[in-house]
């Protein structure tokens, strides 16, 4: 193997290994997922890294087998150096899912005992009274609500 095709394996390795981490550590935690209905796997990291890193390697494969799509022997291995990885870490992100947040809040006012208050927290936070008397707010990671 000749050195620029191990260069071109290691850029094509490293941009398809880290896309997934930028999206997961940028755009996931702004964004709602592209596809809810997915759940954990429709997260945009994890979408993006398996689209894109399918495409890549179905057409360098294509093109080397079949002699359609990519037919450059060089851009047939960036392609395949970058989708192999932007599939294994795009299923490692829907995989691995970031822990939820949780932030202390203090505890609110106690209503009177005579009348009947109740709250009710906002969409996408799940709230919990402690013994204590203090209130968890649960971050969603999917909406990134508190």
């Amino acid at each position: 193997m000749r050195k620029d095709d191990i260069i071109t394996m290691g850029v094509g390795a490293a941009i398809g290994s880290a896309q997934t981490f930028v999206l997961r550590e940028y755009v996931d935690r702004n964004h709602k997922p592209l596809i809810p209905q997915l759940g954990q796997w429709g997260t945009p990291s994890c979408v993006i890294g398996i689209g894109t890193g399918l495409v890549a390697t179905l057409a360098g494969v294509a093109g080397a087998l079949y002699g359609k799509g990519i037919t450059n022997p060089k851009l047939q291995l960036a392609a395949v150096s970058y989708g192999i990885p932007a599939i294994v870490t795009g299923v490692a992100s829907g995989y691995f899912q970031p822990p939820l947040r949780v932030v202390r809040l203090p505890a609110p006012p106690r209503a009177k005992a005579d009348s009947q208050v109740q709250t009710a927290a906002p969409a996408g936070v799940l709230a919990y009274d402690t013994p204590a008397g203090q209130v968890y707010n649960v971050v969603d990671p999917a909406t990134n609500l508190l």
